[in-house]
């Protein structure tokens, strides 16, 4: 078992464009693995919104290009910086290599519960589930094939979506 922890501060960052983003973010991981199969848990939370309207930035975490592995990160979703918003996600991989063939499969789950007040989305509770396929063929060496899916719902009313990646990458 292994428990790892997550923080980020934000501040005075873009406050001329975009008022106060003075933030925080903080996660825990703890994981565990036996044989082929690994699998964790995670919670983060952020900031409470202190004003009074909705507004995502104040109290929560701006991140542009959305490239950080926060441990509670979805697929597509980064519900987990907005303001007050608390985030459970649960994952489990299993490594298939000791049957022979080079592939990984990995599952995953997570909750985003966000404060009214720091949400553009019409609902506070949404989800997304997905998983994550990974297959280096023993024949190509440097390449890997990766199917991809994800699931969000209750994101906004009527918005739910199913999305799917067929990704082929050759590392020369």
């Amino acid at each position: 078992m292994k428990i790892s922890a997550q923080a980020i501060n934000q501040s005075d960052v873009g406050d001329k464009l975009l008022g106060d983003v003075d933030s925080q973010y903080y996660a825990a991981k703890l994981g565990a693995s036996t044989g082929a199969l690994s699998a964790y848990v995670a919670y983060s939370t952020t900031d409470s919104h202190t004003g009074t309207t909705a507004n995502t930035t104040n109290g929560g975490i701006i991140a542009p290009w959305a490239g950080m592995p926060a441990f509670t990160q979805g697929m597509v979703t980064r519900h987990m910086f907005l303001a007050d918003t608390d985030t459970t996600k649960v994952a489990a991989t299993y490594n298939f290599k000791n049957t022979g063939t080079d592939v990984k499969a990995t599952a995953y789950h997570a909750s985003f519960d966000v404060g009214a007040l720091a949400t553009v989305a019409a609902n506070t509770k949404s989800t997304e589930s997905g998983f994550d396929i990974q297959y280096n063929p023993a024949g190509v060496k440097n390449l890997n094939l990766r199917l991809r899916a994800n699931y969000p719902r209750d994101f906004v009313a009527g918005l739910d979506w199913d999305e799917y990646r067929v990704i082929a990458n050759y590392n020369f």
